[in-house]
């Protein structure tokens, strides 16, 4: 039986949250937006070009360094037999309209490796998120979550969060990629785990 446990991310996780990143982000545009033959880079930007591909993944690689050596934000990652399988970005909240609002955290990213979905490894990082947010005396959750990518917003939804009208879009830097987003909240009280 496998062991499964969700504890605070470290600096030594940078590889491995950065592989989890990169296998899960693929699948994920894989299902909503490729029609094209072409591959996916870890910038989002198709290429054939592997020497782009590793650069895309060696600037991943030092922004979640940065990330987990400096402690600038609540990374949770799930273990599965000790091997990085999920984690979960906790952050403030960089939407204008909720911007200071001291009791509101951002799920700002929650990611499983495609190998290992489906086994309860995102329910437990969202519940230590929710212990972790209530800890800090923190009231509600907000996420976004692309129009288009249904698994996620299924579990998200299953798990308390529902949509509260915001929209956004985004876009690459040539416009070329565009994704529409739907804000979801949830009150720390009514997540169900």
């Amino acid at each position: 039986m496998s062991r499964r446990f969700v504890r605070r991310a470290n600096a030594a996780d940078t590889h491995a949250v950065t592989g989890v990143c990169i296998a899960a982000w693929n699948q994920s545009v894989s299902a909503i937006a490729m029609s094209s033959s072409q591959t996916i880079d870890a910038s989002g930007t198709g290429t054939d070009d592997a020497s782009e591909d590793n650069e895309s993944v060696s600037v991943l690689a030092l922004h979640w360094s940065e990330v987990l050596v400096n402690d600038l934000a609540t990374v949770m990652v799930a273990t599965d037999d000790d091997v990085v399988v999920g984690w979960l970005l906790l952050t403030e909240t960089s939407d204008p309209d909720l911007v200071g609002a001291t009791s509101i955290q951002e799920l700002a990213d929650i990611a499983i490796h495609p190998d290992f979905q489906r086994l309860g490894h995102g329910s437990r990082l969202l519940h230590a998120a929710v212990d972790t947010a209530r800890s800090g005396g923190i009231t509600a959750l907000v996420t976004w979550c692309p129009l288009d990518d249904e698994p996620r917003r299924a579990f998200l939804m299953a798990h308390g969060f529902v949509p509260d009208g915001a929209l956004r879009d985004l876009a690459d830097e040539d416009d070329s990629m565009q994704l529409r987003e739907v804000r979801l909240v949830t009150h720390i009280d009514e997540v169900q785990i």
